[in-house]
């Protein structure tokens, strides 16, 4: 496959003003430490319940699996 060359002579470059203005786009960090996204295999029923929990609560499910996460840690030492 060829790989072609974009031209972007037309496009006017941005001014300092025009960047001091930009924001990142995105999910935006929650809490006091930002978090670091994983992957991670749930079984579908552990899955329901934990979003079925974390929606009585009002909080995201991903919010709550951390809680519980931290939890568990703390207690464990």
């Amino acid at each position: 496959m060829k790989r072609r060359t974009i031209d972007f002579s037309d496009i006017p470059e941005l001014s300092p003003e025009q960047l001091a203005q930009m924001r990142r786009v995105g999910r935006p960090p929650r809490g006091e430490r930002p978090k670091k996204p994983i992957s991670i295999r749930l079984d579908e029923k552990l899955l329901a319940r934990i979003k079925a929990a974390a929606s009585e609560k009002g909080q995201p499910y991903q919010a709550l699996i951390n809680d519980i996460l931290e939890t568990a840690m703390r207690k464990s030492g």
